[in-house]
């Protein structure tokens, strides 16, 4: 018992050593199957299946729709942010119907685990190199709950789950997500013998906000060049004719850099580009001031006209974790040359 104790602890151990998770959704409700590596994940078909514990950078995807006249989805999908490795992040992409006709995976969003909440909608497998059976029940259901003081800067995150398997056994596994602990229930009725072991823990997270709500000032900048101020209508015509001084572009960053939510910061962004001239590289810096690939890739084609090297655009695919988004840009700068 001791030993069949130790495993299941070392199980619940695994959250913490977790490398990354998948999220993959149907826009429109289609159910899937969802294979990696060749290895089918989810048992039956879902519109929306989280696979974790991934620990390669790259996987080959394959998603197999439930109604077989929807066809199939072959591409590679990177679990890389910006081009490098990362640990411990959660990547979402979505099945999209493109105007073509055919579906293509699309990349949403790249955060933290511990930042990140399921969907009631949503199933959990942990990834398998072997294919699910029904006698094997390895999908987790997920219970969170979260205290949230926005007055204040503590935020307790806890979030339980419950795997439940065959033989006699129910096993409970409680991870506190950003912590060191585990809440382990054992309940064995083999042989008649009921034994129940636990080990707790709590984990307290902090935020930085101390409120809920950001002061957005609305700004309007212009570069200085040479003791010089560039105006708005050198940029609002179109004739992007010199890109900002290093000086200004850096203040343009502090103030973008400076929101305390994503949504203020890509406005303030949007101001910048609007009202200045861009290098392709001052463009790729502001990009990787987002971490959701979906803002990047909006920054990157409303950056595009007000770009004063174009010729070198493609020096912005680095920033990019997705191939698709790649594509997306291209179609995106072939359409308005």
């Amino acid at each position: 018992m001791k030993k069949l104790l130790l495993g299941f602890m070392l199980t619940g151990a695994a959250y913490f050593n977790a490398q990354n998770n998948l999220v993959l959704f149907a826009e429109n409700g289609e159910k899937f199957h969802l294979f990696l590596n060749g290895v089918k994940q989810n048992l039956d078909p879902e519109t929306n299946v989280k696979v974790v514990d991934l620990i390669h950078p790259t996987y080959k995807l394959k998603v197999v729709f439930e109604d077989k006249a929807k066809g199939i989805v072959d591409q590679t999908i990177y679990l890389m942010d910006g081009g490098e490795n990362v640990k411990n992040k959660e990547f979402v992409s979505s099945v999209k119907l493109t105007g073509k006709g055919v579906y293509k995976i699309r990349p949403v969003s790249v955060a933290d685990i511990s930042d990140t909440k399921p969907s009631a909608d949503q199933t959990v497998v942990h990834y398998s190199t072997t294919e699910p059976t029904p006698s094997d029940n390895h999908e987790i259901n997920s219970n969170v709950n979260t205290n949230v003081n926005t007055s204040g800067v503590n935020t307790h995150v806890q979030v339980t789950e419950t795997t439940t398997q065959t033989n006699g056994m129910n096993t409970n596994v409680g991870v506190n997500v950003g912590g060191v602990g585990i809440n382990i229930n054992v309940n064995d009725n083999m042989g008649g013998m009921n034994s129940n072991s636990t080990v707790t823990s709590q984990t307290i997270t902090t935020s930085s906000s101390s409120s809920g709500t950001d002061n957005y000032t609305h700004q309007n900048i212009n570069s200085q060049n040479n003791g010089g101020t560039k105006t708005q209508a050198e940029t609002s015509t179109g004739a992007c004719t010199k890109p900002m001084s290093s000086s200004a572009f850096n203040e343009a960053k502090t103030s973008i850099s400076s929101k305390s939510f994503d949504e203020t910061k890509l406005k303030v962004a949007k101001q910048v580009i609007e009202n200045n001239c861009l290098s392709s590289s001052q463009v790729k810096e502001i990009m990787l001031l987002f971490s959701f690939e979906e803002t990047r890739l909006d920054l990157a084609k409303h950056a595009y006209s007000h770009t004063f090297d174009r010729n070198n655009y493609y020096k912005l695919n680095d920033a990019f974790t997705f191939e698709t988004s790649v594509d997306d840009l291209d179609e995106y700068i072939k359409s308005h040359k």
